[in-house]
C-alpha cells in the first residue's frame, strides 16, 4: 500500500515519544486518497488487545490532556496495562492551527498536569528542530533541469 499507515505510525511514535515527528510528517506531506483497491485491503477491525477508554481534561485555555485507560473488550478496566497520558496543545500560525502533543510518563492525572509545561516545551523544541531541519535540507537541494 503506497498510503501511510496512520494508525501504526501513531502508535509506534506514541511509545517512542515522538508525537511532534507525526504532526511534522502530516504537515509536510501530502497524503493521496486511498483507491478502491486499497480500500478493499484495509484491515479496520478493532483490536481488541489494545483498547482504551479515552478520556479529555482541558483548562479551557491553550492545553488540554488525555488519558488512555485500558480497558478489556467488555468495558472494565485492564489492571495489566498502565494508563498512558498524552499532552495537547494548538499553536496558531498565520496558515492555521498546528496540533502539539506529547506523551506524558506520568502516574496520575496531578503529576500529568504538574508535568505538562516541560514536556509541552521539550516537544515544541524538538518540532522547531526538525522544521529547521527540514528547511535546511530543502534549501540544499539542487535542482537540475530536465530531471
Amino acid at each position: 500500500m503506497k498510503n501511510l499507515d496512520h494508525d501504526r505510525i501513531l502508535t509506534d511514535a506514541l511509545k517512542r515519544n515522538l508525537y511532534h515527528k507525526v504532526v511534522i510528517l502530516f504537515y509536510l506531506k501530502e497524503i493521496n486518497m486511498f483507491d478502491e483497491k486499497e480500500l478493499n485491503t484495509l484491515d479496520l477491525s478493532v483490536k481488541q488487545d489494545s483498547l482504551y477508554l479515552e478520556e479529555s481534561f482541558s483548562d479551557l485555555d491553550m492545553g488540554s490532556i488525555r488519558r488512555l485507560t485500558p480497558v478489556k473488550p467488555n468495558g472494565l478496566k485492564d489492571k495489566r496495562r498502565k494508563q498512558i497520558f498524552v499532552g495537547h496543545l494548538n499553536i496558531m500560525t498565520p496558515q492555521g492551527p498546528i496540533p502539539i502533543q506529547a506523551p506524558i510518563d506520568a502516574g496520575n492525572l496531578k503529576e500529568a498536569m504538574e508535568m505538562y509545561p516541560g514536556v509541552m516545551k521539550i516537544a515544541l523544541k524538538k518540532m522547531k528542530e526538525h522544521v529547521e531541519k527540514f528547511n535546511k535540507e530543502q534549501e540544499s537541494r539542487i535542482i537540475v533541469p530536465g530531471s
